[in-house]
């Protein structure tokens, strides 16, 4: 799990201040175990950051994806959320029933995407990969996949 202050290190490694808006926006991103939408990141982050506004979470969003830390999924309901991520080069595993998104960074998909570039003449620069499915806890309880 990525901690809020590895996070901020991060941004300032990069040359990014600090405040205390985007530290409530990365706390908020921390603590979720589903992905959020901007408007869910600023519903939470204003319980520690009243004076929080959109736009400032809509810069910081853009800020984490330039930076590698975020990664837009698509969430069961065909909205976007957004979920943070660890590794260069992973993908999510979302949960149909309650939400909760998890990444992984196995991916052997390389003979699919040459096949795909030689049947349609794409030079393939980059792919996503989304699984769904049900995490063991809705699994246990009976959920049903969507």
């Amino acid at each position: 799990m990525i901690e809020a202050q590895e996070l901020a290190g991060r941004l300032r490694d990069g040359g990014w201040r600090i405040t205390r808006q985007r530290m409530a926006i990365l706390s908020v991103l921390c603590r979720a175990s589903a992905a959020l939408t901007p408007q869910g990141i600023l519903d939470e982050a204003h319980h520690e950051c009243p004076d929080l506004g959109l736009a400032t979470v809509y810069r910081t969003v853009d800020l984490l994806e330039d930076s590698g830390c975020l990664r837009r999924v698509h969430q069961t309901d065909g909205g976007e959320g957004l979920a943070l991520c660890s590794a260069l080069h992973g993908h999510h595993v979302l949960c149909t029933g309650c939400g909760r998104v998890a990444e992984f960074s196995a991916c052997d998909l390389a003979q699919t995407i040459e096949g795909a570039g030689e049947e349609t003449g794409f030079v393939i620069s980059h792919h996503y990969l989304e699984l769904l499915g049900l995490c063991r806890e809705c699994a246990q309880n009976g959920e049903r996949a969507a």
